[in-house]
């Protein structure tokens, strides 16, 4: 048990994909009061023998089964009441992967403790994870665009009508599909594969796969 005169450091992790155009985010379920029943996020306590790197690690292993994933900091929770009985204080970080990625890596693929939810249909969390949540989107929100957060969520193949619908979602704006193309190809970070989409109707969208090298510049002007 946690001794209340101790206070502790949580890292708290919001992992999102994107699955067709829609984002998701990783929770687990808790079985155990308080909560009981209610869902959260990956996380757990800094270990006197771990730093805060070394903790996250470990969560990601022990949660997803990898841990080479796109971090990167939100902010620290530092309410006094935000966990029942105890002095504990969050540092929420944002992850990004990729559907391919975890369906190969994901370590609890048919565990229902473990489900992957839209952003915009999630159930209920406990502590103050629908907080931490809200927090990481706004942030993805602000580098989605950026070449590192693009090409962990997209590291292979797309279509441009795929990620343009991923933006729209994301960003809840509507963007003119010429432009949109425009835009990209002017950055120079897309190429071609030479391959198109299967579709049963209507037309194949080509296939394209970010550059290696994208140089960081603003997407929207």
């Amino acid at each position: 048990m946690i001794s209340e005169n101790k206070m502790y450091i949580e890292p708290i992790i919001s992992l999102f994909m994107v699955e067709d155009s829609t984002i998701k985010v990783l929770l687990t379920h808790k079985e155990d009061e308080p909560y009981k029943g209610y869902w959260m996020l990956p996380r757990d306590f800094v270990t006197k023998e771990e730093s805060i790197n070394d903790s996250l690690i470990r969560i990601l292993n022990e949660n997803i089964g990898f841990s080479d994933i796109y971090l990167s900091e939100v902010n620290a929770l530092s309410k006094v009441d935000r966990v029942i009985d105890n002095r504990v204080v969050g540092i929420s970080y944002l992850g990004v992967t990729d559907p391919v990625t975890v369906s190969l890596k994901f370590k609890y693929k048919e565990n229902a403790e473990y489900q992957w939810f839209p952003i915009d249909n999630l159930p209920k969390l406990a502590f103050d994870h629908s907080e931490v949540i809200e927090d990481s989107v706004k942030r993805l929100q602000i580098t989605v665009t950026t070449p590192v957060v693009l090409k962990s969520m997209y590291p292979s193949d797309f279509t441009l009508p795929e990620l343009q619908k991923t933006f729209e979602n994301l960003l809840n704006i509507t963007l003119d599909r010429r432009n949109f193309r425009k835009r990209l190809i002017t950055l120079d970070w897309i190429e071609e594969t030479g391959d198109k989409s299967e579709k049963r109707y209507g037309r194949p969208s080509k296939i394209y796969y970010f550059k290696e090298n994208m140089k960081e510049k603003s997407f929207f002007k």
